[in-house]
């Protein structure tokens, strides 16, 4: 590089002294570091974007090789001359610092995630821009950086903490922490987590923690762009923790240019207390309870239940408490849970009460009462939910509590939908609201293909989700009739909950179903809690109709009948009043069951209910059977219509209904039509019953026992119980069922 004789007899060391090579580094990085810390100030100051401190740290360290690089060639004399070699490696290495920052401008990289994938073209971006709602935003998991053992639970705290404040804003969608949350542990650049959870914006960040003093960064990144619309840092004492949440929210609505009113602004603003252990209590209460198990909801309680200690008029708390003991009594699975939940419901209700008192305009307390008051009073659960959705437009829980509510309601079913949906826009991987809407495809509108792939979808992501597995279990027994798989899931669904009797009492009639009577038998005489319910179907196998009888009235006494038992219940009081005589006490139970009365000119009023008929056309047997053939003509008549015009309207499914209509056909007298209803529906898929407690214990069906075609059916109904049954038994030799 120089004169080869100047550099003759001297080491290394010594050039690098004779040019001042260290003089100049150390002093590059003196001014580098003072230029750094200019830079960090203004950011925060300015609020300006993360990637500028970012970019100012990666020129810097580009910097250095090209300082050096000049001090070796002139440092010693500082000679003025310059060289064909210098100007290359300045070039190289001018190259290299350029193509560094330009790559942290062009590919931002989250700290939550890893950047995986290039920029989209720009006709891809616009495409995502339209299909994204404009106003979305989903608040990622926040980093716990450093190893402070309070570190996870300030940074999940502070995150959610900010997206409960930013969904009580009307004009902004919230992603759920349900989905959002979920992504913790799946890496991937902000456009795909945008796709993911169908949001504009991303707002994710980063927490440590150093004794007293809280370091958190937050960046708000457009998933279709990729690149940060801005970030915030703060460096405060844990006492300050508020300030900080609260600032983090009014950002972000400023950068979405979102209009605050005095009432929003004060709804965006503040924590419930100002009590700081109180709030690193109740912090640490939901993070456990996040976690979604019986034993970390009950560490939940304690923490709930030290933050009120320290601050008796924390309302968050209180509705958080309620939450928990909620989810601690109806998961925890011992001999006294019934007994247990309806304690839980009842302390429940006092804890929201409580936190109403404390603030009236708290929409979880609202939501919250609406789930509890769902279980006795619609009406006020449905007002309860409209009011605390009023106040928190983002909670997706609340849509979907709404949604069950007016499900209920036949008149309001339509908007029950679009409340599901709404609720799966805000959570789109929270499985409960797919299972939600596989009931209302199947129930409503038939649609059990529609159904079942959403159901398997839901255990593709989630494989031990129980609802998933009891709904795939109930769609596949009926009216499919593929009781071999019914039987798989509800024995899996059984495995996971053996304090369930609703998986049971399903698994034990889908062994009836295959003439299983055996493992029908062990499964009720096994059950922890014996009820009239559960042991009902097996008297109806057996022909015992006076013992089947009282056990369905006793089952009516204790509202233990649910849309799925309506069948056989009915049945057995039809047969039972038969082999008694009372026939008033039968018609004034399945009157009542399914809400038919009566003008007092005679005329029968038959509710729209959900799913079956099953009851009503049995008053209507009875009726005739006790010899008021007026009565329950006029009965029939209604029913058919009815039954006919909701067929016509698309209002309910043939899958749930052509069983009843082909009974009432049959007791009103038109055989020919009653054979047609039962043979178009078993052609197309929708009849598949077992025999034991359709054909062969119906009494509508004595007039045409004989008749060939009702054979014919019959004999197709028995060849498909057969083939289920040797399903059944290869399955149990590959030790995919028990033997029972």
């Amino acid at each position: 590089m120089n004169d080869p004789v100047e550099n003759a007899g001297t080491t290394l060391w010594q050039r690098l002294r004779s040019r001042r090579i260290v003089q100049w580094g150390l002093g590059y990085v003196a001014v580098a570091w003072g230029l750094l810390q200019a830079t960090g100030f203004a950011v925060e100051t300015f609020h300006w974007p993360e990637v500028v401190t970012r970019t100012a740290v990666i020129a810097a360290v580009a910097g250095l090789p090209i300082a050096l690089t000049i001090a070796w060639f002139h440092g010693k004399r500082g000679e003025q001359r310059v060289r064909r070699l210098e100007l290359a490696i300045l070039a190289v290495l001018s190259a290299a610092g350029l193509f560094a920052v330009y790559r942290e401008l062009t590919e931002v990289q989250p700290p939550a995630a890893t950047a995986q994938a290039g920029v989209n073209s720009k006709a891809a971006a616009d495409s995502a821009a339209a299909t994204v709602p404009a106003r979305s935003v989903a608040v990622l998991p926040f980093v716990s950086v450093g190893n402070a053992p309070d570190g996870p639970v300030l940074a999940f705290g502070i995150a959610e903490a900010v997206l409960h404040q930013l969904a009580n804003l009307r004009e902004l969608e919230v992603t759920a922490r349900t989905s959002s949350f979920s992504l913790q542990e799946k890496p991937g650049d902000a456009r795909a987590v945008g796709r993911v959870l169908n949001v504009r914006y991303l707002l994710e960040g980063s927490v440590q923690e150093a004794g007293e003093r809280l370091r958190v960064t937050a960046q708000l990144i457009d998933t279709v762009s990729g690149v940060h619309v801005w970030s915030i840092r703060f460096d405060k004492d844990r006492a300050d923790i508020f300030a900080v949440q609260d600032e983090i929210a009014a950002q972000v609505a400023n950068a979405l240019k979102l209009s605050l009113d005095a009432d929003t602004a004060d709804r965006l603003a503040g924590q419930g207390t100002t009590n700081v252990n109180a709030y690193l209590a109740y912090l640490d209460g939901r993070s456990r309870l996040a976690q979604g198990s019986v034993g970390e909801a009950e560490n939940a309680i304690k923490q709930f239940t030290q933050a009120l200690q320290l601050d008796p008029s924390f309302a968050a708390a209180l509705v958080s408490l309620a939450e928990a003991e909620i989810f601690a009594a109806e998961f925890n699975v011992t001999d006294d849970r019934p007994e247990r939940f309806e304690a839980a419901v009842l302390r429940a209700s006092d804890l929201v009460d409580s936190a109403l008192a404390i603030d009236p305009k708290f929409g979880p307390a609202y939501i919250m009462r609406g789930y509890l008051e769902a279980f006795t009073d619609l009406a006020a659960a449905e007002a309860d939910y409209r009011r605390g959705l009023e106040l928190r437009p983002s909670d997706a829980k609340g849509y979907a509590g709404l949604a069950a509510v007016l499900w209920e309601q036949p008149a309001k079913r339509k908007e029950s939908l679009e409340m599901l949906e709404h609720a799966r826009r805000l959570d789109p991987r929270e499985p409960a609201h797919d299972v939600a809407k596989a009931v209302f495809l199947s129930y409503d509108r038939g649609d059990s293909k529609g159904a079942e792939a959403l159901l398997r979808n839901v255990l593709q992501r989630k494989p031990d989700y129980l609802p998933a597995i009891v709904r795939m279990a109930e769609f596949n027994r009926i009216p499919a009739g593929n009781y071999s798989e019914a039987i798989k899931y509800f024995e899996q669904a059984l495995r996971l909950d053996p304090m369930s009797q609703w998986s049971r009492r399903l698994l034990a009639t889908s062994y009836l179903d295959v003439g299983d009577e055996r493992a029908a038998e062990g499964l009720i005489k096994s059950s922890p809690v014996r009820t009239s319910i559960l042991e009902l179907p097996l008297p109806i196998y057996r022909k015992q109709w006076q013992r089947a009888g009282e056990l369905a009235y006793l089952a009516l006494d204790d509202r233990l009948v649910s849309p799925a038992d309506e069948q056989v219940m009915t049945i057995a009081v039809r047969r039972h009043a038969r082999a008694t005589g009372d026939y008033p006490r039968a018609i004034e139970a399945l009157q009542t069951f399914a809400g038919i009365t009566w003008t007092d000119d005679g005329v029968p009023r038959v509710p729209h209910r959900q799913g079956l008929m099953s009851a009503a056309v049995g008053v209507a047997d009875l009726l005739l059977a006790a010899g008021e053939t007026e009565r329950g003509q006029r009965l029939l008549r209604a029913i058919i219509e009815q039954i006919t015009a909701d067929l016509r309207s698309g209002a309910k499914s043939e899958t749930w209904l052509s069983d009843d209509l082909a009974i009432a056909q049959l007791l009103a007298g038109d055989r020919q039509r009653a054979l047609d209803t039962l043979e178009h529906a078993f052609e197309a898929g929708i009849f598949r019953h077992s025999a034991w407690h359709f054909e062969d214990a119906d009494p509508a069906f004595d007039v045409v026992r004989t008749d060939a075609r009702f054979v014919a059916l019959s004999r197709k109904l028995r060849l498909h119980m057969e083939q289920e049954r040797a399903e059944v038994e290869k399955m149990r030799a590959a030790g995919e069922l028990p033997r029972r």
